[in-house]
């Protein structure tokens, strides 16, 4: 979808960022596009590579008649020879303000998804200009490891399965254990069947799944970890 955006972006000369971005929110809907038009932000759902230069063009009008004119007659003739390519879902356009998506995105407190939508899972300075791995570099040269557990039991937070074991007591009792070595497994695992909460953080935040998992490392004496 991002290379089909792309590239219409670059054959129409449309005077726009095209950016890839994790999961925004909307991930059972995915791939989205979102667009910002205005000043005022867009998503469109259920659009298929295609169909991209045609929303573009809806959105972000071009100059040149003829290139508009070239995309109709070469939709029109692909849908007198491959009707069975049209299909009648077609893409839909909604808006943050619409009350069931308002309703959706405003119950979200979002913590491990901050900056949802924004950043380039993959684009490691990006990561860090928002303060990734600020945590890391505090925990290496400003804290104990007991200080970094008091911290996690004192933030209330909880495991991701369906116990919520405590996170903080689980790192207090791997640190009091005195044999060596010590082992960090990130668990990428579904535990719960049609659930995509760990692969959504792991695609769209995977530097600071790292971060965590180093941050552990620290807190519990682990020297070697598997991601």
């Amino acid at each position: 979808m991002f290379q089909s955006v792309a590239q219409a972006v670059n054959k129409f000369h449309i005077p726009v960022a095209v950016k890839r971005v994790g999961c925004s929110g909307l991930c059972h809907q995915a791939p989205t596009v979102e667009l910002l038009v205005g000043g005022r932000r867009k998503y469109i759902l259920g659009l298929r590579p295609e169909n991209a230069p045609q929303i573009l063009l809806e959105h972000f009008p071009i100059r040149s008649p003829w290139k508009v004119l070239a995309l109709k007659a070469k939709e029109w003739l692909r849908d007198i020879w491959s009707p069975s390519e049209k299909h009648a879902d077609g893409p839909k356009t909604v808006l943050p303000t619409d009350p069931d998506l308002a309703t959706f995105f405003g119950r979200q407190v979002r913590i491990a998804t901050e900056h949802l939508g924004e950043l380039d899972p993959l684009d490691l300075k990006e990561y860090q200009r928002v303060g990734g791995f600020s945590a890391l570099r505090r925990a290496l040269f400003e804290w104990t490891p007991e200080q970094i557990i008091r911290e996690i039991q004192a933030s209330g937070l909880r495991g991701r399965g369906g116990a919520g074991f405590p996170t903080g007591q689980k790192w207090a009792q791997v640190a009091a254990q005195p044999r060596q070595p010590k082992f960090l497994i990130c668990n990428g695992d579904e535990g719960d069947p049609g659930a995509f909460m760990d692969r959504t953080l792991l695609e769209s935040f995977p530097f600071r799944v790292i971060e965590g998992a180093a941050i552990a490392a620290v807190a519990t004496g682990c020297h070697q970890g598997f991601f």
